[in-house]
């Protein structure tokens, strides 16, 4: 009864899943619109752009470094 469940759903959904589908084992893949949010919280690698399954234009790719 107090048990309750949530679903993410919508376009930025769909593109971290796409990433995280595409990202080698402990690399972690962003959006430009990521890397602008993050600011300088993190060191990021620009890794090209790539057209995602389900998207028509390619999006820029960060990866966040260690």
């Amino acid at each position: 009864e107090r048990r309750m469940e949530y679903t993410a759903i919508g376009d930025v959904v769909n593109v971290a899943a796409r990433l995280e589908a595409i990202a080698r084992p402990m690399q972690i893949l962003v959006s430009a619109e990521t890397r602008a949010a993050a600011a300088d919280g993190f060191d990021f690698g620009e890794v090209g752009e790539r057209v995602l399954a389900g998207r028509q234009d390619p999006i820029r790719l960060f990866e966040v470094r260690s």
